[in-house]
């Protein structure tokens, strides 16, 4: 998704996925929306000179990159778990 679609749309609890994809669907996009949110505002945060400190320290970017990675894989092994657990699935 586009960066302007995050920058536009701060309040992600507003925004619904259709009935059909159900509250797993809508609690993984919600997951998801939060964890680039997060990044973004971060990105935002810092002065333009600042914006992309992994240049300067390859190291810690590849370590974070790899915990961010972590948990986005996360994000959805706990949602295929909670399809598995769901009767009507």
């Amino acid at each position: 998704m586009k960066e302007s679609y995050f920058l536009r749309n701060k309040n992600m609890k507003s925004q619904r996925v259709t009935k059909l994809f159900g509250p797993l669907f809508q609690d993984l996009i919600e997951k998801l929306y939060g964890f680039f949110r997060k990044h973004i505002d971060e990105t935002d945060n810092h002065p333009d000179d600042q914006k992309y400190p992994f240049e300067e320290n390859l190291a810690a970017s590849q370590e974070a990159a790899l915990k961010d990675y972590a948990e986005v894989i996360q994000y959805f092994d706990d949602a295929i778990e909670a399809i598995k657990e769901d009767p009507i699935f």
